[in-house]
């Protein structure tokens, strides 16, 4: 059996598949950058609010889109193709999917869609609470590699109030 990176096992929330999940801020390693990412592979960031209270769930979509000539893996096996990385703050970074389900297992075949053909998107969401602290909290998208995060999105901020 392969052995997990403790990355993708502290944030095993959610299936393969993509689903939604809550994440419950601020707890857990910094999130590593992966040490090479995706050549022609651009990955975007929405949120479904900016302005928050403290307990409201702010909904990030995260689109990674292949601009390259040829197929390519997003994804790799055993956890989710993306992430969001979330700033505090006080500096303290950590992943929107660390949640309420920290014993919950990834599933690991690797589904198809993690792979995107030439022009081709993958969008997935991930919700995540706002924290009691108010103040402004950083957010970038990025695809999960086995060795930390690549082809981060430009930073959305979220206020929390």
């Amino acid at each position: 059996m392969r052995r997990l990176r403790p990355l993708f096992v502290a944030v095993a929330l959610l299936t393969a598949c993509g689903e939604s999940v809550t994440g419950l801020p601020f707890y857990g390693p910094p999130l590593p950058r992966a040490a090479s990412g995706l050549a022609n592979v651009n990955v975007t960031l929405s949120a479904s609010a900016t302005t928050v209270s403290p307990g409201d769930s702010v909904v990030f979509s995260v689109t990674a889109t292949n601009r390259s000539a040829v197929r390519v893996q997003l994804g790799e096996q055993c956890g989710p193709m993306m992430d969001v990385a979330v700033r505090a703050p006080s500096g303290v970074e950590q992943s929107a999917l660390v949640g309420d389900r920290p014993n919950a297992v990834f599933s690991c075949p690797l589904p198809s869609n993690f792979f995107a053909d030439p022009g081709e998107s993958r969008t997935i969401q991930i919700a995540w609470r706002a924290p009691a602290l108010a103040g402004r909290y950083g957010a970038r998208g990025a695809l999960r590699r086995l060795d930390g995060l690549s082809n981060e999105s430009t930073a959305l901020v979220i206020i929390v109030r």
